[in-house]
């Protein structure tokens, strides 16, 4: 399960989704991929901008190895149809665009 967080507040939850890839780096920038359904709930949720942190790393009201999303586009396979396909990097990667 993955939380979406925008503006400081958990705006959705994302249970449903293809695969996901999550690189937490301790020296470095960590990233992920997710891939999902192409729903209009999917899309509203897995915007550019908007942070995720995984179910495993709440720890009460806080949230630890978030990933900021840093691009997300829709694909097509003719296997599985429409894709969305959200990537990004770790928070660390906020504090490199200064």
């Amino acid at each position: 399960m993955l939380w979406i967080i925008d503006d400081a507040s958990i705006v959705g939850v994302l249970d449903n989704y293809n695969s996901i890839v999550w690189a937490v780096q301790f020296s470095g920038l960590s990233e992920f991929d997710v891939y999902a359904a192409c729903t209009d709930e999917n899309v509203d949720l897995l915007r550019e901008g908007r942070i995720l942190c995984r179910d495993e790393d709440r720890a009460g009201s806080r949230f630890t190895s978030c990933m900021i999303i840093r691009k997300a586009q829709i694909t097509y396979d003719a296997e599985d149809g429409y894709i969305l396909h959200a990537s990004g990097t770790g928070l660390k990667g906020i504090l490199s665009q200064r």
